[in-house]
C-alpha cells in the first residue's frame, strides 16, 4: 500500500455510510463487490474499494443522488464533465453512470445497464447492515450483463452458495 493509500478498514465506514444514505434516501441498490462483501464475502478474492449502485434513471432520482453526494463533499462527474449548476442533463443517455469522488473514494451510480432494468433488479434485493443490496440472484443478474473478465467465475461461486 502506498503512502497516500488508505486501508479497507479506513475507508469502509465511509463506504457503508454512503451506501446507507443513497439506498435509504433515493431509489438505488448496492451492486458489485461491496454487495458481495455484505452477503457473500467468501466469493471475493479482495476487499471492495468503491461503492457501486444501480439507480433508477428518472431525472428526479438522478438529481437526488447527485445532491446527496454533493451534500457529503463529493465532486460529481459524468465522464470528465463535472456536474454543476449549469450541467446539461440531456447528455446523460448512453453515458451509463455518474461518479462521485472524495478523498480517493469512488461512488459509481449506474443508471443504465444494457440487459437489466432497475425495476427488474429491485425484485432481487434484501436489506443488509441498513443497505438495500442485491440478493445472490441479483448479483448473478448484474454479473450476467457485465463485461468483467472474472464474471463467469463469480457467477459459478455465487451459484454454489
Amino acid at each position: 500500500m502506498g503512502k497516500d493509500e488508505k486501508s479497507f478498514e479506513d475507508i469502509y465506514p465511509e463506504m457503508k455510510k454512503m451506501a446507507q444514505l443513497l439506498t435509504g434516501e433515493a431509489d438505488s441498490i448496492l451492486i458489485g463487490s461491496m454487495a458481495a462483501y455484505l452477503i457473500h464475502p467468501e466469493i471475493l478474492d479482495h476487499k471492495p474499494h468503491d461503492v457501486d449502485l444501480m439507480i433508477d434513471n428518472t431525472l428526479e432520482n438522478i438529481k437526488r443522488v447527485i445532491g446527496i453526494l454533493k451534500e457529503n463533499g463529493y465532486e460529481v462527474f459524468s465522464w470528465t464533465d463535472e456536474i454543476g449548476e449549469d450541467f446539461d442533463y440531456s447528455i446523460l443517455p448512453g453515458r451509463f453512470y455518474i461518479r462521485g469522488i472524495r478523498d480517493g473514494l469512488y461512488v459509481d451510480l449506474t443508471y443504465e445497464i444494457v440487459g437489466l432494468t432497475f425495476e427488474e433488479l429491485k425484485r432481487h434485493t434484501v436489506t443488509a447492515d441498513g443497505i438495500v443490496t442485491c440478493t445472490t440472484e441479483g448479483l448473478i443478474k448484474t454479473l450476467e450483463v457485465c463485461d468483467r473478465p472474472d464474471a463467469a467465475k463469480r457467477i459459478e461461486l455465487l451459484k454454489r452458495v
